[in-house]
């Protein structure tokens, strides 16, 4: 939050207010001085932690865990043959292309994906 505010107030610059200032100061030192004092509360009712038991922490043995099932998919991920062949996408229908020196029939009604682009495609041919 604090920051924001310091944000907030750099961009104001010196347009701000000197009262808006130090309203704004005024209720950010209330605003820590509460959170201190919160902090300090739930730090003297809580136990404090004990923490030589970490000493005794052996990291390297004690974090090792066996994942077999994500063993065998790492191998796996190796023994895997590159498809190196390409795939040629050929459409089951195309749009209908218009001649201009060619008197079309009529709008090819096939397929009824590119109705609407063989309408668009005779209407540009009679304009």
């Amino acid at each position: 939050m604090n920051t924001e505010v310091a944000r907030r107030m750099l961009k104001l610059g010196s347009t701000a207010n000197l009262s808006v200032k130090q309203a704004v100061q005024t209720t950010l030192q209330i605003n820590r001085s509460a959170v201190q004092q919160r902090l300090q509360e739930i730090e003297e009712r809580e136990p404090q932690p004990k923490l030589s038991a970490l000493e005794t922490l052996d990291f390297r043995s004690d974090t090792l865990i066996l994942l077999p099932g994500l063993d065998s998919y790492l191998e796996s991920t190796a023994r895997r043959q590159v498809y190196r062949g390409t795939s040629i996408f050929r459409p089951a229908a195309s749009p209908t292309k218009y001649n201009p020196p060619q008197l079309p029939i009529a709008v090819s009604t096939r397929n009824a994906e590119y109705l609407l682009h063989n309408l668009h495609a005779f209407e540009a041919w009679v304009a």
